[in-house]
């Protein structure tokens, strides 16, 4: 019983970055958008969360700097979309949430149930973000944007 033991964190750095980020709300609403959209716009952020563009500017960039988001510029515009270390990460969360099936077989469906599970049922529709198509909440194909 002397004095404490150093505690090393094993947590790397871009991990605490980005669960940081994730812990913000207005940050989950963003990446929720994401996750159902191929990419968005600030303007696009904006209607969707009825936030103004300050406060989107703000959180895209405490989302980039932490590497869940990367900027693209497409044509005249900038749009976001989720980091490939995101959407590991994202559905890495998801999956620990998922109840055991019984076999530890099936990554697809329990990749699509997780797609499933971060739907907005109000907007019929998600983006699956590993295939990079559009399906509607019955699995028709729907365009890709």
């Amino acid at each position: 019983m002397g004095g404490s033991v150093p505690v090393k964190n094993l947590f790397p750095r871009i991990l605490r970055l980005a669960l940081e980020a994730l812990a913000n709300e207005k940050r989950q609403l963003i990446v929720s958008y994401l996750l159902t959209r191929r990419e968005a716009s600030v303007s696009d952020l904006e209607r969707a969360l009825g936030v103004e563009g300050n406060d989107i500017a703000y959180h895209i960039k405490k989302l980039v700097y932490s590497n869940i988001v990367e900027r693209r510029v497409r044509e005249y515009s900038v749009v976001y979309r989720l980091t490939p270390f995101a959407i590991e990460l994202l559905l890495s969360l998801f999956k620990a949430l998922e109840p055991s099936r019984g076999s530890a077989g099936e990554r697809g469906s329990l990749e699509s149930s997780i797609y499933y599970t971060v739907l907005d049922e109000s907007m019929g529709s998600i983006y699956d973000i590993r295939t990079d198509t559009g399906r509607d909440l019955e699995g028709m194909t729907i365009e890709s944007g």
